[in-house]
């Protein structure tokens, strides 16, 4: 089937592999279908994580241990919905390596759902209470972080709302309103702005009361913009 795809087919240019030098087709093609189909059975104690391998392009499920006691400062969650990102796309490509700055990398950044345990320390959240939260090492059905990564979904927010903006607006306002310190009346200039990250800079800069520059790579995407 024919259709658009990114880069330089967007721009009505040619394509070319860079190893070979051949011509890329501007072509859509349906992926191979697995052979064989499974389910997988799982007991209300049991716990998994989605596994990586890099190498080979693949993910898998594995058994996995729950946490014995947890920290002070520890929270327990069981998970029921999580977002990808385009973070997670190329840590599953290999680009971005599955270690980074000390901190093992997995697939899934943000995730929802109900507090099973909390440590001592903890008084934000409690047992039972629907939350969004960051795992520390991807996408499992049982997750144990931090507290200060854990947050209470707000009452009347659908669940799919709540959980697919954690990681765009927190990195937005992290640029803009922490480092940054944009001010109303300043002129603010973002890339990628029909993006998550993008869209989210853009509400955070004219919720702070700024003058919004806007670049997108397609006309459908700008008529998003405006």
């Amino acid at each position: 089937r024919q259709g658009k795809v990114g880069g330089a087919f967007d721009l009505g240019l040619p394509a070319y592999d860079l190893a070979s030098g051949a011509r890329l087709e501007e072509r859509l093609e349906e992926p191979p279908r697995a052979s064989e189909e499974f389910e997988v059975v799982l007991t209300e104690d049991d716990h998994y994580a989605v596994g990586l391998d890099v190498a080979s392009g693949s993910v898998r499920f594995e058994g996995r241990r729950r946490q014995g006691s947890l920290g002070d400062e520890e929270v327990e969650v069981l998970t029921e919905l999580w977002a990808l990102n385009f973070r997670d796309l190329l840590v599953a490509k290999g680009v971005i390596p599955t270690a980074t700055a000390g901190e093992s990398l997995g697939i899934g950044g943000e995730a929802l759902g109900v507090v099973t345990r909390v440590g001592s320390g903890v008084s934000g959240v409690a047992v039972g209470e629907r939350v969004v939260c960051l795992p520390p090492d991807g996408m499992g059905r049982y997750l144990v972080t931090d507290a200060r990564w854990v947050a209470r979904v707000p009452p009347g927010m659908a669940d799919e709302d709540a959980v697919s903006g954690t990681m765009v607006y927190a990195t937005a306002w992290l640029g803009l309103l922490t480092m940054a310190r944009v001010r109303a009346g300043e002129s603010v200039l973002i890339h990628s702005a029909a993006g998550g990250v993008g869209l989210a800079a853009v509400h955070l800069s004219l919720r702070a009361g700024c003058v919004v520059y806007a670049t997108a790579s397609t006309a459908e995407k700008r008529a998003a913009l405006l």
